[in-house]
């Protein structure tokens, strides 16, 4: 149903209007498009609203002899109230990209020759919509990637974060299509009568904000030449009041797209269990579980073992494992656990040891660790105690003084023991 509201407006939405009384939209980067209206429909062509509950809103103006859309989205909201024979309505709706935000999901990206935008894209193409991405986002992640329950939304918007990058819904397609980096838009004239300037510092850099009134329809991305200076559109409204509808932007030039490194929820110390897939010297490739066990990429993690690695022991291929992140967002990750890949072998990795054909070996289980020559020469190291055997002489030399401190020391010799001083 189309609602005439003057000065070339129209709305459509099945609502039977007779009036709108008010219709405010906000449009802005890293947040999803609002549209807030009220107005008065007539009870007998109305019913109960059920039928129209999350079904399509579009706000459209004629501009040079052409229809375009200035808001499309999707009615998720809305109250009635009884007032004699009409129903006053108020409404709310959102836009598309809300569709990438309702999902929790968990999946890795460690194709490390992808760029940030390109795997901005192939995640939200299986929510359905399309990227466009900005030059800023064309550097390669390096290292891999985690969404960790997290929605599409989320982690778009963590992603653009680490490069300083907007995310921006589309509000025209009516489809959860997004921009991963600023709109390129078309220049606009200078600020008119009605604006004022804000300086703020950010971080370390200063950045600028114009706020700016107009009648005319601009977009995010858009920009205007002010002191000599780019200034973009990050932020607009439109507000339809008394018949008339006003646009007010926010423009900004300088630091505010500085992206914000600390990644909440994402803390230091996060880990995934996996399968290795394969091992080159000390490094580790992984599937993880919340891939369904596939590889999504040839990256090499580095083997950390809390043990260390004195024994040069790594996992074997198909071996469970534990992929650990020593900083938060998911960086600076290695495998730092695996368990046996046939769970019914008694051979824990932690505890190891060397046996040569000499009959010689190295212990280190763990908490002990023994070295023995042969069946007759030992020594035993363990958190509280020290044992050595031996079936020839044992001596002890020192140079200057030898110690023993301990609750109890024992020493035995099978025929006589000597302690001289001298």
């Amino acid at each position: 149903m189309v609602t005439e509201l003057g000065n070339d407006l129209k709305l459509e939405m099945d609502v039977p209007f007779v009036q709108v009384q008010r219709l405010v939209f906000t449009w802005k980067v890293c947040c999803h498009a609002v549209m807030k209206l009220e107005g008065y429909v007539k009870r007998e062509a109305w019913g109960d609203g059920r039928h129209v509950r999350d079904h399509g809103v579009k706000l459209l103006y004629m501009i040079s002899g052409k229809e375009q859309i200035l808001y499309q989205g999707r009615l998720f909201h809305m109250e009635v109230r009884e007032q004699g024979d009409t129903s006053f309505i108020t409404a709310e709706a959102i836009s598309a990209s809300w569709q990438l935000d309702q999902k929790k999901e968990s999946r890795s990206f460690q194709d490390v020759s992808k760029t940030y935008g390109q795997v901005v894209r192939e995640f939200v193409k299986d929510g359905g919509g399309a990227v466009i991405c900005g030059q800023e986002t064309g550097e390669a992640i390096k290292a891999p990637v985690i969404q960790n329950e997290e929605t599409k939304w989320s982690f778009a918007n963590r992603l653009g974060s680490r490069l300083g990058a907007a995310v921006i819904p589309d509000i025209i397609t009516g489809r959860p299509n997004l921009w991963f980096g600023m709109r390129e838009g078309k220049e606009i004239p200078g600020p008119g009568q009605e604006y004022h300037i804000q300086m703020q510092a950010v971080g370390k850099t200063p950045g600028t904000r114009i706020f700016v009134k107009s009648r005319e329809a601009y977009k995010i991305g858009d920009y205007m030449v002010c002191f000599g200076h780019k200034a973009v559109v990050a932020e607009m409204e439109g507000r339809y009041d008394h018949g008339e509808m006003i646009y007010s932007y926010v423009l900004e030039y300088g630091a505010f797209y500085q992206g914000d490194f600390i990644e909440k929820g994402h803390p230091a110390g996060q880990g995934f269990w996996g399968t290795v897939r394969e091992v080159r010297e000390e490094t580790i490739k992984i599937a993880l579980d919340i891939d369904g066990g596939k590889e999504t990429g040839d990256y090499f993690y580095p083997w950390y073992p809390e043990t260390g690695n004195s024994l040069y022991a790594t996992p074997e291929v198909g071996a469970r494992a534990l992929l650990c992140f020593f900083q938060e967002g998911q960086r600076n990750g290695a495998v730092i656990h695996c368990m046996n890949k046939d769970q019914d072998r008694d051979r824990i990795y932690t505890n190891r040891a060397v046996n040569f054909e000499n009959g010689d070996f190295i212990d280190l289980t763990k908490g002990i660790v023994r070295i023995s020559r042969g069946a007759e020469h030992h020594v035993t190291l363990t958190d509280g105690t020290v044992t050595t055997r031996t079936s020839g002489d044992l001596r002890i030399e020192a140079k200057k003084e030898i110690r023993l401190k301990g609750t109890q020391i024992t020493i035995h010799a099978p025929e006589e023991l000597n302690i001289c001083q001298g």
